[in-house]
């Protein structure tokens, strides 16, 4: 289940591609620091995965707006 998130935070194309290791090592640190966050306060691994979620959409979002705005007419 890590790996998706992973991948896509990355920086890899969830299209097919190719990304670079430096971005999937510092995806894979922050979902860690976050699973190891919650599993330090007690908190369920649904809330872990739900926020995982978030945060994988919100990135996707960020790159989505980044390209709208490169291309929009100034």
């Amino acid at each position: 289940m890590t790996t998706i998130p992973a991948a896509i935070l990355g920086g890899v194309d969830p299209f097919g591609g190719f990304g670079r290791i430096y971005g999937l090592l510092i995806a894979l640190a922050i979902l860690q620091t976050i699973s190891s966050g919650f599993n330090l306060l007690g908190l369920s691994q649904q809330l872990t995965l739900a926020l995982w979620g978030l945060t994988l959409v919100a990135v996707m979002a960020a790159k989505r707006l980044a390209v709208v705005w490169s291309t929009r007419p100034r």
